[in-house]
């Protein structure tokens, strides 16, 4: 999931700076709540089957859960702008990409796409 050493790579860059190791916790803290919200949609995807549940509520839990998971991606992808404005400044390559081109080419966390591949069981 997240790259602990390039993490702590930036941290000690920021070590003494309150306001961006501050930052840099509610970044780790989005990246979480974001692997949360995809976990809660699969765990009520359980506990509500789709072939026994009403399909009404079936629905309003699944947008519920979508919406969640959207709000928590919009945050990953503001903070890992952050995350590599950061590093920019301390003269440290990016450290988050999102999935797509190019990321695998380069040292970052990719942080989605390996979310969505533990999500998916490797598949």
């Amino acid at each position: 999931m997240l790259n602990l050493a390039k993490f702590q790579e930036l941290l000690r860059a920021y070590e003494g700076e309150e306001e961006a190791t501050a930052f840099l916790l509610s970044c780790a803290r989005a990246f979480m709540d974001y692997t949360h919200a995809v976990y809660d949609k699969e765990l009520a995807r359980l506990a509500y089957p789709k072939e026994q549940t009403e399909e009404a509520l079936y629905r309003s839990v699944m947008k519920e859960l979508d919406n969640a998971i959207a709000e928590a991606h919009e945050l990953v992808l503001a903070t890992g702008s952050g995350l590599n404005r950061l590093a920019a400044k301390a003269g440290m390559p990016i450290v988050y990409r999102e999935s797509g081109i190019g990321a695998k080419e380069e040292p970052a966390f990719s942080f989605v796409q390996e979310v969505l591949t533990a999500y998916s069981g490797g598949r």
